[in-house]
């Protein structure tokens, strides 16, 4: 069965934009670098608030209802008549690794098809040329990240994706363009950024996987 993820899923800033960013910081080399420097700093400031309102804003949500099975035909039936009996959604990015057939987005979309170009430390641009399911299968020392960044990434999406959440109603813990917002904001901020946001998406993966339905196969 075909999923449409259109409504969830936003298309990224182009590759042009990127390109000039990085024809802006060259000129630190040509000893015109004081300005290519000020805007170095505002993107750090940027993507660490950025970062830091999607830490903070999963401990502010509401307690919902507590007691029954999320699914996702629990959400939209929940989304049309305001009912439901489960406290939230979500499902641990190895099982969702391990359960491709399943995924509300298919595992051969490009990474750079959903999220801009980040680079990191010494790495150069993040998961340039990978798909979302070989970013997810990098979990361990493969990652260029290190904590491990590409996979509760990747497990958020999917679950942000097949659990969309509203204002009146519980999902996962994020929209789809939440997650995909704090990933573009981490664009050469610190290693550290990097790992929080990776232990705020594991922990809003896990949190509610026993009491969420597994997806069926496509």
């Amino acid at each position: 069965m075909t999923r449409d993820t259109s409504k969830s899923l936003q298309t990224v800033p182009d590759r042009d934009k990127l390109d000039l960013d990085l024809d802006k910081e060259r000129l630190d080399r040509d000893g015109q670098g004081a300005a290519v420097n000020v805007d170095l700093r505002r993107r750090r400031i940027l993507a660490a608030g950025a970062s830091s309102s999607l830490l903070l804003s999963i401990a502010s949500r509401p307690a919902w209802a507590q007691g029954g099975m999320c699914t996702a035909s629990a959400v939209a039936s929940a989304n049309a008549s305001g009912g439901y009996d489960f406290a939230g959604c979500g499902i641990s990015a190895g099982w969702w690794k391990n359960n491709k057939d399943r995924w509300p987005i298919p595992p051969t979309t490009l990474f750079h098809s959903l999220f801009a170009y980040v680079e990191y430390e010494n790495e150069g641009i993040l998961y340039d040329g990978l798909t979302l399911g070989e970013v997810i299968d990098l979990n361990g020392n493969r990652d260029p990240v290190q904590g491990n960044f590409g996979f509760p990434l990747i497990g958020a999406l999917l679950n942000a994706t097949q659990f969309p959440p509203s204002p009146s109603t519980p999902g996962y813990a994020f929209t789809a363009q939440q997650v995909i917002d704090a990933y573009n904001a981490l664009h050469e901020a610190a290693p550290a950024l990097f790992q929080a946001l990776a232990g705020t998406l594991d922990t809003a993966n896990n949190q509610f996987d026993a009491s969420t339905g597994k997806p069926e196969p496509w």
